[in-house]
C-alpha cells in the first residue's frame, strides 16, 4: 500500500513557502526544488512524476509563462495538483486558472496555516484509488498526531496511528474498540494487549505535559485551565472523529468505493483474515 508522494516547489521569494516545504515533508512528500522557468518545471515534474507543484506567479518573468505550464499540462492523461499563491490579481491568469481542475489559487489567511488543508480542498480524490486513499488518510493520521504534539520517536505513536486508521477505515472497530482494535494490532505485530495499551497511554501522558491550550480546547475539546484527559478509547475515537471532518473529501471519497473494495484493501493492509 506504499505510495511515494512528490512535490516540485518553484523557489519564491514568499517566506510562506519555507513554512509549507516543512508543512509537506511532514506529511511525506519527497521534496525537489527548481527555479521559476517553465521548462525546468515541466522537465522535473517528468522526470518525478509528481503529485503536487507549489508556486507564485509573481516570480515568473511573464503572465505568459504560467499560462504556458497550465496548457502543458491540459492535454495531459494525470495532471499533478498546482497551486499557485498570488499577491497581486491577474485576470488573464484566473480565467486560464478557472477554465482548468488541476490548478488553484491559495491564499493565506493572518495565521499560519498547513498547506495540507488547501490539498484537501483542492486536489482530486475521485480519481484514485482505494489503497491510494487509504495510503493518504494514514498519512494524515501520522501528520495530524504529530500536529497535536504526540512524539514519532515514542513506541506508542504506532500503535496510536494504526489503531487511529483502523477506526476511520472501518467504523465497526469504534463500537467495537477493545475486542476489535488491539485484537488486530496484536495478530498484526505479533504483540500482546499489555504491550500495545500501556504504550498508548504512556505516549498520551507524554503528550498532555506538552500539549499547547490551542490544541487541547480547539483541537480535542478540552478545558485548557484543568486537566481533564481522554481515556485511551476515547482519545483515538476523538482523532478519528477529527480526521473524518478535516480530511472529508478524501474520506467521502473512500467511502464511497464499493464496500467489498473497501474491505479487501483494509483487511489486506491490516492482514485480517475473513
Amino acid at each position: 500500500m506504499d505510495y511515494e508522494l512528490s512535490a516540485i516547489i518553484v523557489k519564491s521569494k514568499n517566506n510562506l513557502f519555507d513554512e509549507y516545504a516543512k508543512d509537506l515533508e511532514e506529511f511525506g512528500y519527497k521534496l525537489n526544488f527548481c527555479n521559476a522557468d517553465v521548462s525546468e518545471i515541466i522537465t522535473q515534474s517528468i522526470k518525478t512524476e509528481c503529485d503536487l507543484i507549489l508556486l507564485s506567479q509573481n516570480d515568473f518573468e511573464t503572465e505568459e509563462d504560467i499560462i504556458e505550464l497550465i496548457r502543458f499540462f491540459t492535454d495531459k492523461k494525470e495532471q499533478p495538483l498546482i497551486l499557485n499563491m498570488p499577491t497581486k490579481q491577474s485576470l488573464t491568469i484566473n480565467h486560464e486558472i478557472d477554465r482548468h481542475f488541476f490548478i488553484y489559487n491559495i491564499f493565506p489567511t493572518g495565521v499560519r496555516r498547513s498547506i495540507i488543508l488547501d490539498i484537501e480542498r483542492k486536489d482530486n480524490f475521485r480519481n484514485k484509488s482505494c489503497d491510494k486513499l487509504l495510503f493518504l488518510l494514514k498519512q494524515k493520521v501520522m501528520y495530524d498526531c504529530s500536529f497535536i504534539g504526540l512524539n514519532r520517536t515514542h513506541e506508542g505513536y504506532r500503535w496510536i496511528c494504526e489503531a487511529v486508521l483502523l477506526i476511520i477505515a472501518d467504523s465497526f472497530y469504534q463500537k467495537n474498540f477493545s475486542a476489535g482494535v488491539y485484537k488486530i494490532l496484536e495478530n498484526k505485530y505479533n504483540a500482546t494487549y499489555t504491550q500495545i495499551e500501556p504504550a498508548i497511554r504512556r505516549c498520551m501522558a507524554y503528550q498532555y505535559d506538552r500539549m499547547t491550550p490551542y490544541i487541547k480546547e480547539y483541537y480535542l475539546d478540552l478545558d485548557p485551565n484543568s486537566n481533564q484527559k481522554y481515556t485511551t478509547t476515547h482519545f483515538i475515537n476523538k482523532m478519528a472523529d477529527n480526521i473524518k471532518i478535516q480530511y472529508k473529501r478524501n474520506y467521502r471519497a473512500f467511502m464511497d468505493i464499493a464496500e467489498y473494495d473497501r474491505k479487501a484493501v483494509v483487511n489486506a493492509y491490516f492482514k485480517i483474515k475473513k
